[in-house]
């Protein structure tokens, strides 16, 4: 959450997309839990990418990346 406010402050979008399969109804019933997977699962983060995008847009997410992600090793 503090990394995807910090790119936030860089005007750069990011989002958590990938929900873990167990974790939806389809496919987990039983309502098991796979604690690594569920960790990993909320902690992969979306950074911008659309057809749209300008090497000039994808050099401003590198460079917040870059900017932001120190304070957080």
């Amino acid at each position: 959450d503090e990394f995807m406010a910090a790119l936030r402050d860089e005007n750069i979008g990011s989002g958590l997309h990938f929900e873990t399969v167990h974790s939806m109804t389809a496919f987990n019933s039983g309502g098991f839990s796979l604690p690594a997977t569920e960790w990993v699962g909320a902690r992969i983060l979306s950074l911008p990418l659309f057809p749209g995008m300008t090497d000039g847009d994808a050099d401003d997410v590198i460079a917040a990346v870059r900017r932001i992600a120190p304070r957080f090793a």
